[in-house]
């Protein structure tokens, strides 16, 4: 029952930190303040535990148990890029995309997706899964719904503003800069 309680806790507390997740996770840029971590090791603790956390706490926190929540959180900010992603089809589980080799195992089967010999132009306004080698996105473009882009290279005519209007924007370059 104590394994099951403990369970629990750990869940809620991976909820509550996916909810306050920002796309810059997607980025790898991570915000762990340690205010931020004593409410989660807080969390983490059992009802009734009030002895004072250590910097040992913290730094156990850190090094064992943050990579989990980072990827966590990675998880719950692309959910719905995986979804537009299995809707289309996509060859691989969309969630590899968020692994530090999304790359090399992306390269693996880009020869048989038949976009990725094609360049793009979209219109102004884009939603959805776009697959190219080229993609060219015009000056002024707005998100119409969540929008995935893979592609080896993304070109931009002009300055390129990108108005999200409350809508979740995926970028994929293949191609290493």
């Amino acid at each position: 029952m104590l394994q099951i309680k403990r369970m629990a806790y750990i869940v809620i507390a991976v909820a509550a930190i996916a909810l306050t997740t920002s796309l810059a996770i997607l980025h790898g840029q991570t915000q762990n303040s340690q205010s931020q971590i004593r409410r989660i090791i807080a969390v983490q603790r059992e009802p009734g535990d009030s002895s004072e956390l250590t910097q040992r706490d913290i730094q156990d926190f850190d090094t064992n148990t943050a990579p989990r929540f980072v990827k966590a959180r990675r998880i719950a900010a692309f959910k719905p890029g995986r979804d537009l992603l299995v809707a289309r089809g996509f060859l691989l589980e969309p969630y590899l995309l968020l692994e530090d080799n999304w790359r090399n195992r992306l390269r693996r089967v880009i020869h048989r997706i038949p976009e990725f010999r094609e360049t793009r132009r979209t219109g102004n306004r884009i939603s959805g899964v776009y697959l190219a080698d080229t993609l060219i996105l015009p000056d002024k473009t707005e998100l119409t719904g969540d929008t995935v882009i893979i592609a080896n290279r993304v070109l931009y005519d002009g300055s390129n503003v990108i108005e999200r209007r409350g809508h979740n924007l995926y970028t994929f370059i293949i191609a290493e800069q």
